[in-house]
């Protein structure tokens, strides 16, 4: 058979790929060096869903950090994945982490990360009770999710 396309790599990039070019009329395979799927780099992803903080200012990760987070739950409604908007924490324990975590807040604004916020004392424990004592400081992204 002759493929119009070849994707190369069936971890979590190469099969969305796949499944975007399969809307078109299209011979298409995947091909990978391992005997299965997402054996490599995706067999140790964690599946989260970033929210697009941490990515340097205006580049193409910060990009697709925040449009993937956008379409994340649509896409595993359709795949039947289970997916969870459960917001993400980076934590503080003393004044120099307050500044990284202010850093993270305007790098994430810059990308266009919706809801960020520094939060202090009882309103980290309301969003996690678990959480240290030590904790002082904690940067949260309400759009972080798990797959």
């Amino acid at each position: 058979m002759i493929y119009d396309v070849a994707v190369v790599g069936a971890g979590v990039v190469g099969g969305m790929i796949a499944r975007e070019l399969s809307a078109y009329k299209l011979n298409l395979c995947i091909l990978d060096k391992a005997h299965d799927v997402a054996t490599g780099a995706s067999s140790a992803n964690s599946a989260i869903v970033h929210a697009g903080f941490d990515a340097k200012e205006g580049s193409l990760k910060a990009l697709l950090n925040v449009r993937g987070s956008e379409l994340m739950a649509q896409t595993c409604r359709e795949l039947g994945v289970k997916y969870k908007r459960n917001g993400s924490l980076v934590v503080g324990f003393d004044e120099e982490d307050l500044e990284t975590l202010r850093g993270l807040l305007l790098r994430g604004a810059e990308n266009g990360v919706p809801g960020l916020e520094i939060l202090e004392g009882e309103k980290i424990r309301e969003l996690e009770p678990n959480i240290g004592a030590d904790v002082k400081y904690a940067l949260h992204a309400p759009t972080g999710a798990i797959v």
